[in-house]
């Protein structure tokens, strides 16, 4: 329980002085959702006609029930720079790119999603969880860029329950 406890106010810490913060930036913001909702939602908008990238105004704060599966990796230069370019959209500070440099895999039904996870949280998923949970995570959607013809959407995890 003290884990997770620490494990919150490391992440909340981060969240507070990276400028993510905007007075109104509390858990309780993100709203219970999937991320298939929100992929389904943007895929045919007449916005992302002609475009490259995508960056919201609506970061669409979620708590989505995802399956862990144990696997990681590191995140590719195309991800890397998406997320670059967002924090510079978006005004954020840039020590919030040197947080998010692996991702971890998650089913969402049968649907894979390999999601940036901040690097202090990374640890507790292999110690709390075993592969097959279930778990809640706390993601926020930062838009995406076209790769090969098709949308890379990005989902930036924050926190995780289980």
């Amino acid at each position: 329980m003290i884990v997770r406890y620490f494990r919150i106010s490391l992440t909340l810490a981060l969240f507070l002085c990276s400028g993510v913060a905007n007075g109104q930036d509390t858990w309780d913001r993100y709203k219970p959702r999937t991320l298939g909702e929100i992929v389904q939602q943007h895929s045919n908008t007449e916005t992302l006609k002609g475009s490259d990238a995508f960056f919201t105004g609506d970061e669409f704060p979620s708590q989505v029930r995802v399956t862990y599966t144990g696997s990681s990796r590191k995140m590719s230069p195309a991800r890397l720079e998406h997320i670059t370019r967002w924090i510079k959209t978006t005004g954020r500070s840039p020590e919030i790119g040197k947080v998010f440099q692996t991702e971890l895999l998650f089913l969402e039904g049968s649907v894979e999603y390999w999601l940036p996870v901040q690097s202090q949280v990374i640890p507790f998923f292999a110690k709390e969880l075993k592969k097959g949970d279930r778990v809640t995570l706390y993601t926020i959607w930062i838009g995406g860029y076209k790769c090969a013809g098709k949308w890379d959407w990005i989902f930036l995890v924050n926190e995780f329950e289980e």
